[in-house]
């Protein structure tokens, strides 16, 4: 598997992108399941952030391999 660099916003782009194809799996990683200690805190924590102000920290996509190209090619791999 991959892995590529990529900003936050890019990310966020991405996760936006691949969620709209119905081909696509995505499963985000944000900065507020990232410091969450406690499952409960967690879904509050994320419930009291605007959909917009969530920042992903990694987002994984599966799928056909062509789809997600298109949607990667232009991310460098992560060194």
């Amino acid at each position: 598997m991959p892995v590529l660099t990529a900003t936050p916003a890019e990310l966020a782009d991405l996760h936006a992108k691949a969620g709209a194809d119905e081909e696509l799996i995505t499963v985000g990683f944000n900065e507020v399941a990232r410091r969450a200690r406690d499952y409960d805190v967690y879904l509050a924590d994320l419930a009291a952030t605007p959909g917009d102000e969530v920042e992903f920290v990694a987002v994984g996509v599966f799928g056909p391999r062509g789809r997600v190209t298109a949607l990667t090619r232009r991310l460098p791999l992560h060194e």
